[in-house]
């Protein structure tokens, strides 16, 4: 099965700048925050398996075609598919998560073909659901939950159910993110 990649790595994303996050009861600390995800697809672990076809490439080239490759990756600031990703979460960014309908918007400009509605929120949970057609891509529904676990702590589960070049695909993309520190170094904050 080919799975675009994007589409995971959006989703992922999503997950570290949820929508409503202002909204939700505690907010969020400023500063610099960790997130740690995982995604499968039809039980697949597809972060394990691209680091691996990464991997296996790499190894199949000479010393010095990998050398330029490793080069050429680190200049575009690509490297092997993480687990584990930093975001800054300063004051304007808080104060931009404030509207839900939004950030919704927000992420189907980063998933073209897909709108999201909020489902519900109370307290410290969002719930949200969406519909994909993107011939090229996902084509299915998806479901995802935010829970704020604390000022310092939230996860977030993403399921979609459909099709991805006409073959069934079942995905879930689970995150978990925590404070690390008030100031974000170099990490910058997304606009």
């Amino acid at each position: 099965m080919i799975v675009r990649r994007p589409l995971f790595f959006t989703i992922a994303l999503c997950a570290c700048s949820s929508p409503a996050l202002a909204q939700l009861s505690p907010k969020p600390e400023l500063g610099l925050w960790e997130t740690r995800t995982k995604i499968t697809v039809n039980g697949r672990d597809m972060l394990a398996d691209m680091r691996a076809a990464q991997e296996a490439m790499m190894k199949s080239l000479s010393p010095a075609e990998r050398a330029q490759m490793a080069e050429a990756m680190k200049a575009q600031g690509a490297g092997a598919p993480a687990e584990t990703d930093q975001m800054c979460i300063d004051a304007k960014s808080l104060a931009d998560w404030s509207d839900s309908k939004a950030r919704l918007r927000e992420m189907e400009q980063d998933m073209p073909g897909c709108k999201f509605e909020q489902m519900s929120m109370s307290g410290s949970t969002l719930q949200f659901k969406g519909r994909c057609a993107d011939p090229q891509g996902f084509t299915g529904d998806m479901l995802g939950t935010m829970t704020m676990k604390g000022p310092r702590a939230w996860t977030s589960v993403y399921t979609g159910k459909g099709q991805s070049e006409g073959r069934p695909m079942d995905m879930r993309v689970e995150s978990s993110s925590r404070w690390l520190a008030a100031s974000c170094g170099a990490v910058k904050p997304e606009r």
